[in-house]
């Protein structure tokens, strides 16, 4: 990576901010924080193995002053690297690692970088302006998990009463909306690009979810079904003569 050099305005304004906020939290602060970090594991499981290259600081930079960046990437199924200049526009995280959103001035197109995946970052001296149709909220529903460019696509599950009270006490996405059913089950109802992350999150749930919308799915989930009866035709069973390995409700 190439870290920001100290002498950047950004960093110093960054570096008189955590000093004022020291002098205001005082000792007694510190020691809450202290105490806060205590509680927690110092990592976070299931991350990514190799640790980002240092670009945050750099990043700052460079959406702070809409500097155009030249980036040297390389995509899991890719044989080498590849440099292009990007745009950056936002850094979020999303399961164990950090992504970046930005812009192509070349094909005025928006990508997403994994930040462990960067092999070079150097912000540049030119300027650009981000597209005028870039909305941070729309790009946030657009996505399931972090995948977008699919067809906007509308999807109801029905969850069993055991599973129920886990679904309503969390956003699953943006767009959602709960519906309650017969027998204690509820429905959930949202909309977002199509992305293989929804059929991927619905099949961890097993026999408490049943997918009404879209079709696409039902037929997804009903070849991945006739695939499991052919592959595991003979499961093992528990001592009760049950099949074994049947998911567990959360507490």
């Amino acid at each position: 990576g190439a870290p920001m050099k100290n002498t950047s305005r950004v960093f110093a304004d960054l570096e008189d901010l955590g000093a004022k906020i020291e002098t205001a939290i005082g000792e007694a602060g510190r020691e809450q924080l202290a105490a806060i970090e205590a509680c927690f594991f110092p990592h976070e499981r299931r991350a990514y193995r190799q640790s980002a290259p240092e670009v945050l600081w750099p990043l700052v930079e460079a959406i702070a002053k809409r500097r155009v960046c030249r980036v040297t990437y390389r995509a899991p199924s890719a044989a080498s690297d590849k440099s292009y200049e990007v745009l950056p526009l936002k850094v979020f995280a999303w399961d164990g690692s950090l992504y970046l959103v930005c812009h192509v001035p070349k094909h005025g197109s928006q990508i997403l970088l994994n930040l462990q995946r960067l092999r070079r970052l150097r912000v540049l001296t030119k300027q650009a302006k981000p597209p005028a149709d870039f909305d941070p909220n729309a790009f946030e529903h657009a996505a399931f998990g972090i995948f977008v460019g699919g067809a906007p696509t509308s999807y109801r599950l029905r969850f069993d009463a055991a599973l129920a009270p886990y679904i309503r006490e969390r956003v699953w996405h943006p767009s959602q909306e709960l519906r309650d059913v017969a027998g204690g089950g509820v429905e959930l109802t949202f909309t977002c690009h199509a992305s293989y992350e929804v059929g991927a999150w619905v099949q961890h749930w097993g026999e408490h979810v049943q997918v009404l919308a879209p079709a696409s799915l039902r037929r997804d989930l009903a070849k991945l079904g006739a695939w499991l009866g052919e592959t595991y035709r003979a499961p093992l069973l528990a001592r009760d003569g049950r099949p074994s390995g049947r998911r567990q409700v959360p507490r």
